[in-house]
């Protein structure tokens, strides 16, 4: 069974996006109301102005997450005026082939008074995506900002083979043995901690490459962009389609994550090592 976990940042897009459609749907495009007479609601119009919508944010947080790094007092303007017009370059781009695709499969004919009109609103969706992603940036840098009563190491031995983590979480620091945490989770610039047993942790970290350098030492292996996993964890490894591996987890809840081919040879090498 596929496990997909969403960042709460994220989860706006599945809200914000749908009612945006919605609105300039029926104000823009469609120009009917529910409650005027031959009134049918346009689906197909529906699904690809929020398809492109989707595209074009995706595409803008990628940009974000390449580019954007967090603020600083030098050169912040110049980063916040470039990660803008980057993602309204792309979003130009991604949308001029989107709209030149649907013009296509539908056989219709070129208007540019619409085309410029659409592409003005979603350069306005680009400017929303960009604001919140770096509005959030901001939060993040502030609060780290604030000064904390207790600043222990990161990562302390605790005896001859132990070692507990530090985990940085909101005003608090949760002490956890690193060879109690299953795995490590990265999304949307979240990094959470998901022990054998116990809740998650939602830790401070912006990037699973910061908790790597960590626990290099420790028996985790990289099994993609998102999943950081602790060898015992593992229940089961399968091979998959194009020479990828297929990897179980002995967890309460049944998670299956695949280690790319490239990754694959890796993999088998670290697994095949005695155990830390």
């Amino acid at each position: 069974m596929l496990h997909i976990q969403i960042s709460p940042f994220h989860w706006y897009r599945l809200t914000a996006l749908p009612l945006l459609a919605l609105v300039l749907l029926h104000f823009v495009v469609y120009r009917k109301l529910p409650f005027e007479a031959g009134y049918q609601f346009p689906w197909v119009s529906f699904f690809l102005l929020l398809g492109i919508g989707l595209v074009v944010c995706q595409c803008n947080y990628e940009v974000h997450r390449r580019l954007g790094q967090p603020p600083k007092k030098r050169n912040s303007v110049k980063q916040l005026l470039s990660q803008f017009a980057l993602g309204w370059l792309v979003t130009a781009l991604v949308f001029t082939v989107l709209y030149a695709m649907q013009l296509w499969v539908f056989n219709a004919s070129f208007n540019l008074v619409k085309f410029l009109g659409y592409l003005w609103l979603m350069l306005g969706i680009s400017s929303l995506e960009s604001a919140v992603l770096t509005l959030r940036d901001w939060y993040g840098f502030l609060q780290q900002k604030k000064p904390s009563i207790i600043k222990p190491p990161i990562v302390e031995h605790n005896g001859a083979q132990s070692q507990l983590l530090n985990i940085s979480s909101r005003h608090k620091i949760i002490r956890l043995p690193i060879h109690e945490i299953a795995y490590i989770y990265s999304s949307g610039g979240i990094v959470s901690f998901h022990p054998f047993d116990g809740p998650k942790i939602t830790s401070d970290f912006n990037a699973l490459e910061e908790v790597e350098a960590l626990i290099s030492s420790s028996p985790f292996f990289r099994l993609n962009r998102q999943y950081l996993v602790n060898r015992k964890a593992i229940r089961k490894i399968e091979n998959a389609e194009n020479r990828k591996l297929k990897v179980t987890l002995n967890l309460s809840k049944k998670l299956d994550l695949t280690v790319s081919r490239y990754k694959a040879r890796a993999f088998k090498e670290w697994f095949s090592i005695s155990a830390y």
